[in-house]
């Protein structure tokens, strides 16, 4: 039985929400945002994962590359499309559902290429420089 992720990432903690193939809740849970929590969490449920779907943000191009590098499939969903959806549902139940229905809405996806993470080699956590901009703004 498959069984499908969606997060909703945040700098300090990412929401987990993963349902099986019928729909039905197996875990929601809050993890601190780093790509091996997340993937110790997703491990220890011992599923096997038919999708797992993040919302494009500052921190995903890191988490995507992470979780793909622990052989999972993940896909990033544009921004944009996902207001259109959010208006009725939660932000992960959405993320669920858009990958339980192998997402129908293909240009909405977008590709993350593992050589572009190469800019942060010295800094690989985008979190310090997210966390100064807030305080800027205040």
């Amino acid at each position: 039985m498959a069984h499908f992720v969606g997060l909703d990432v945040s700098v300090k903690e990412t929401s987990v929400c993963v349902v099986d193939d019928a729909g039905k809740v197996i875990l929601e849970q809050k993890v601190l945002t780093e790509p091996d929590t997340i993937i110790a969490l997703l491990t220890s449920l011992g599923a096997t994962y038919g999708r797992i779907g993040i919302e494009a943000g500052p921190l995903s191009q890191w988490l995507v590359n992470a979780l793909t590098a622990a052989e999972l499939s993940v896909i990033c969903v544009e921004t944009r499309h996902m207001k259109a959806l959010l208006t009725t549902t939660p932000i992960q139940t959405t993320i669920v559902r858009m990958c339980m229905a192998h997402v129908s809405l293909p240009q909405s996806i977008i590709k993350i290429a593992p050589a572009s993470d190469r800019r942060r080699s010295v800094d690989p956590d985008p979190r310090p420089h997210q966390d100064a901009a807030v305080e800027n703004r205040k």
